[in-house]
């Protein structure tokens, strides 16, 4: 994990944010463990364009990571001449219909 802030806009439309190596007690202990090695790369301009996009009353996460499993695939690939065609990520909702479609339980 690179980086992790959680957006905030309360009920009125006011936008907060909450750093969760911030957090006190039991929750910000467990937060403090997870994200110890993460950097600030978020920049309060780049929150405050996702803050205004939240609807009134509602909370979403701003998450950074790297795959590390990656590099040394990505290592391999390069040693063996390979080439990068197309890049692209599965949405979540494809992945979990072939899930079900695969193990018999029927589709989405």
């Amino acid at each position: 994990m690179i980086d992790l802030v959680f957006l905030i806009k309360d009920a009125d439309g006011k936008p907060g944010t909450i750093e969760p190596r911030n957090l006190q007690g039991e929750v910000g202990n467990a937060f403090r463990e997870l994200t110890k090695n993460t950097c600030e790369w978020f920049t309060e301009p780049d929150i405050a364009v996702f803050t205004e996009t939240l609807p009134k009353n509602c909370s979403a996460a701003l998450l950074l990571f790297e795959n590390l499993w990656a590099i040394n695939f990505k290592k391999a690939l390069l040693d063996a001449d390979a080439e990068l065609i197309e890049m692209g990520r599965i949405p979540p909702e494809v992945v979990l219909n072939a899930e079900k479609v695969l193990f018999g339980q029927g589709s989405v």
